[in-house]
C-alpha cells in the first residue's frame, strides 16, 4: 500500500510542477535586448524636377440659340381598336394629360353616342384652347 500511495502522490505533485512551469511559461514576456549599436540607413536621392508645361486656356465664344423646336399638336385624331377617349387624350401630342377626355368627346357629340362608342378608324377632332 505504501508504493501506491507514494507513486499517487509523486504522480500528483508532478502534475501540479508541471502545469506551474507550463502556465508559468505562457505568462512570461520576452525580452528586447539593445546593443546601442546606430544603424545608418542610406540617403534618399532627390527627384529630378518635372518639367512644368503651360497652357494657354482661350475664354469661349458665345454660341448662337438654337431656337427650341415646339412639337405640332395634332388637331385630329383616328382612333384604333381598343382606345379609350382617356387614352387618347393622355397621349402627348394630343394633351398629354388623360383627365381631358371630356373636351374630346364635347367636340365629337355628333359622331358620339357615348364617351364609350368610339369605334376603329373614327377621326376624332381634337379641340385646342
Amino acid at each position: 500500500m505504501r508504493k501506491i500511495e507514494v507513486t499517487t502522490i509523486s504522480l500528483a505533485l508532478g502534475s501540479i510542477f508541471l502545469l506551474a512551469g507550463c502556465s508559468f511559461q505562457f505568462q512570461t514576456k520576452p525580452v528586447v535586448k539593445t546593443t546601442g549599436e546606430v544603424i545608418k540607413v542610406p540617403a534618399v536621392e532627390k527627384a529630378e524636377p518635372v518639367e512644368k508645361k503651360v497652357v494657354e486656356v482661350k475664354k469661349a465664344e458665345p454660341v448662337e440659340k438654337v431656337p427650341e423646336v415646339k412639337e405640332e399638336l395634332a388637331n385630329t385624331h383616328t382612333v384604333v381598336k381598343g382606345e379609350t377617349l382617356w387614352d387618347i387624350a393622355g397621349y402627348k401630342d394630343v394633351y398629354g394629360d388623360p383627365t381631358k377626355w371630356k373636351l374630346i368627346y364635347e367636340a365629337n357629340k355628333d359622331i358620339l353616342d357615348s364617351p364609350d362608342s368610339l369605334k376603329p378608324g373614327q377621326l376624332l377632332v381634337i379641340p385646342r384652347e
